[in-house]
């Protein structure tokens, strides 16, 4: 997350273009990630694995973002007024710091979460089929997390970077959640499952720290 506030200059005659582009992105980003939250949940329901509950929830967190970052491209191109003479682009920091907050956010809920599920214990059902779903949802987050970020970097767009990196971190968290369940699935450890829910959340809500403050720094400058 990284250099938010560094873009390279644009032209005036690209806005339009720059602006249907964004709002394009949003839009599909929109879209894929409600399809990938359902998907998710309904791996959760079939497995009661915590690990992939932790998963979904953080593709509520991408849903909420996407939307806010489809409303922000409409704002943030809007032309100066007197009251913003240098235009609306900075609402895309705020954009940014906000999804930070609601990945900060989803990762105490899951830790909080996967302690109650340690305690109470619990088993794994149809795991095989979940690690399929889970699977899928993670390569089509990763292609979607880097069309964002490409989408980003030719558009001049935070709330589009902030957006992508998020979905590829939602990637990388797939990863680590299918090697884990897969571990649980020959060694039959069911308690786990859990644990690497609450890593999940803990890597999140550093991720997602990181990134409030990354964005209160371009918002400053």
């Amino acid at each position: 997350h990284r250099d938010l506030h560094s873009f390279p200059t644009r032209r005036s005659s690209d806005l339009p273009k720059e602006k249907k582009n964004r709002t394009t992105a949003a839009v599909l980003s929109l879209i894929v990630g409600i399809l990938l939250m359902l998907v998710k949940f309904w791996a959760h329901n079939m497995t009661k694995s915590q690990a992939i509950f932790s998963d979904a929830l953080e593709s509520i967190v991408n849903v909420t973002a996407a939307g806010l970052a489809f409303l922000v491209m409409y704002y943030s191109a809007r032309p100066a007024d007197e009251d913003h003479p240098y235009g609306h682009g900075k609402v895309e920091f705020f954009s940014a710091a906000f999804e930070g907050g609601l990945i900060t956010f989803a990762g105490v809920f899951i830790v909080i979460e996967s302690l109650q599920a340690f305690l109470a214990g619990s088993t794994l059902h149809r795991l095989s089929e979940g690690l399929y779903i889970v699977a899928a949802a993670g390569v089509a987050n990763l292609l979607l997390g880097l069309f964002l970020l490409r989408t980003a970097k030719r558009n001049s767009s935070v709330a589009l970077r902030a957006s992508g990196h998020h979905v590829i971190s939602d990637f990388w968290t797939s990863v680590g959640i299918i090697l884990g369940l897969i571990v649980v699935k020959f060694t039959e450890i069911f308690w786990l499952d859990p644990v690497i829910a609450a890593l999940v959340g803990l890597s999140l809500s550093y991720q997602g720290f990181n990134l409030v403050r990354s964005s209160a720094v371009g918002w400053l400058a």
